[in-house]
């Protein structure tokens, strides 16, 4: 009986892992009703799995990270259009557990969500970087709460309500070196009174100083040379650097630090940042995980990347990308497998925003061995296209996407004199000479080439030149915007000996009017070549 379980259990299992596949799903919504459209892992026809959500609503640009039956579940972050972020757990469509937050003001949230509000213990680094930390509930501050202005002259300990101190607490003011204790009533101190809790701000280790290099509010231990101790604010005037947090033996051991343009938060010791920590650089990027000696350390690290709004989630190595993790760029293609020094290496995939993915080896960030080619639905793509109308249909509609998905590695063999840069096709036309390749020219224009001659003999050059652009002009093209495939057109030039003879074939299609196909027959030096090039290549004459 045991027997049977553990192989029903094994093959159960194999079958899930089967029947998890990558593609494209039009037209999901997601925890607050915004369509999007999403690319990734697939399963049970539902986005699960890791994938991207693509939105065109022009204030999000996408979501990275995982999903669960269409919704954003597991580690992800939405990047903004504007450069804000929303980043952490997510459960339902929504944020719950740990997250962080930066709003279009410059405002840096750090600290627990609940269905997409901020509750439970958090912290705001205002952008004039005064500081509120504490309790919250349903996005307002709700319970004790400390708080420091940004002159870093007034520290406050207080019970909030409704997002305003009500109810007992302590402020102590630097200027006037008074603190105030009582009860406040909509923000504003009401009476004075014994609060009905202990604060730091009326310990007997308090200690308070206003210098024209630094202010100091917190505890100090008067028998150990008077080092801060326990909980205390840090203004240095001179590198305008601001401390928060716990203090052992005159260090900040715990907490926050506010220098011009960087927020961190979490544990420091000699060595610099450990343990899980996060670091906000302004407008540049942000940064979660497990830190060792000041730098990103370990697994499961978030790095976001403001500027280009990219995200990378996985292991580091002293803050290089380096070990198995993913990252999703400008463009929401996924990059899934190992890393090295920032380098795709090693066995991975990578799917691109039209749902298509390709499986193999990588070798800074190129293909070097290929494994599988799945379609948008992730279905297996013909790596070795049967016909020359099959290529073509194949090339066609890669065309929009810059031919991306067939770039294999650099051909030492192209002329520099004629590409800015040639890359090895990972697909051939059948009967085509060599590899194909995939060219770009010195005006940034891209265009696929396949050769299917290559010699002296006029005769035989122009055999192969009038049967390619019979190819061409033969050939059913199917495009999305019609129902029906529709032909190459354009106008035979005939071959003439010791001379480049090249036709010019375009597809009546809104949506490529900038593609072309040319028949060539070549000629240099006595020697002729018969190629096909397919893209937005231009030629001179």
């Amino acid at each position: 009986m045991k027997k049977t379980n553990l192989t029903l259990i094994a093959c159960l299992f194999i079958a899930s892992l089967f029947a998890q596949t990558t593609g494209r799903i039009e037209n999901l919504k997601d925890g607050w009703g915004t369509a999007f459209t999403y690319v990734g892992e697939i399963k049970n026809k539902q986005a699960n799995g890791l994938g991207v959500a693509i939105y065109s609503n022009k204030h999000a640009t996408r979501y990275a990270g995982y999903f669960l039956n269409n919704q954003f579940s597991g580690r992800g972050a939405i990047i903004f259009e504007d450069g804000t972020f929303l980043s952490g757990t997510w459960k339902n469509g929504k944020l719950t557990g740990k997250g962080a937050y930066l709003s279009k003001d410059g405002d840096l949230y750090l600290g627990e969500f609940n269905d997409g509000k901020k509750e439970g213990v958090g912290m705001y680094v205002y952008s004039d970087k005064s500081i509120l930390a504490g309790a919250l509930k349903n996005d307002t501050y709700e319970g004790r709460c400390i708080f420091i202005n940004a002159s870093g002259t007034t520290v406050a300990d207080n019970i909030y309500t409704a997002g305003k101190k009500n109810g007992s607490g302590y402020q102590y003011d630097m200027n006037s070196k008074t603190l105030y204790e009582g009860t406040w009533a909509d923000g504003t101190w009401s009476s004075s009174g014994t609060a009905s809790y202990a604060s730091f701000l009326k310990s007997d280790k308090f200690y308070s100083e206003k210098t024209t290099d630094q202010i100091l509010m917190g505890g100090i231990d008067k028998n150990n040379k008077n080092l801060l101790q326990d909980t205390a604010f840090l203004y240095n005037l001179t590198n305008n650097n601001r401390y928060f947090g716990y203090y052992d033996n005159g260090f900040l051991k715990n907490g926050l630090i506010i220098r011009d343009s960087t927020v961190f938060f979490g544990k420091v010791n000699d060595e610099g940042a450990y343990g899980n920590c996060s670091l906000y650089k302004l407008k540049k990027y942000y940064d979660e995980g497990n830190y060792e000696s000041d730098y990103l350390d370990g697994s499961n690290n978030l790095s976001l990347d403001l500027a280009s709004k990219t995200v990378y989630f996985g292991a580091t190595d002293k803050g290089n990308w380096t070990g198995k993790a993913w990252y999703v760029n400008g463009f929401n293609e996924i990059y899934n497998g190992n890393f090295d020094k920032g380098g795709f290496n090693g066995p991975g995939y990578i799917v691109y925003n039209t749902g298509k993915a390709i499986r193999g080896t990588y070798k800074n960030d190129v293909l070097t061995t290929l494994t599988s080619f799945t379609d948008e639905n992730g279905a297996p793509i013909d790596l070795k296209p049967k016909s020359f109308e099959a290529a073509l249909n194949l090339v066609t509609s890669e065309f929009p996407n810059d031919f991306v998905v067939f770039k294999g590695v650099e051909d030492p063999d192209a002329s520099v004199d004629d590409y800015l840069s040639a890359r090895k096709s990972i697909i051939n036309f059948p009967a085509s000479l060599g590899s194909n390749l995939l060219i770009e020219d010195y005006d940034f224009q891209i265009g696929y080439s396949a050769g299917f001659y290559k010699g002296s003999n006029f005769q035989a050059a122009k055999t192969q030149y009038d049967k390619l652009c019979r190819d061409i002009a033969t050939s059913n093209i199917h495009v999305k915007s019609s129902t029906f495939p529709i032909k190459p057109t354009g106008i035979v030039e005939k071959a003439t000996e010791s001379n480049t003879t090249r036709t010019k074939f375009t597809l009546s299609d809104p949506g490529l009017e900038n593609y072309s196909m040319y028949a060539e027959l070549g000629y240099k030096d006595g020697s002729y070549t018969v190629r096909l090039f397919a893209g937005d290549i231009k030629f001179d004459d």
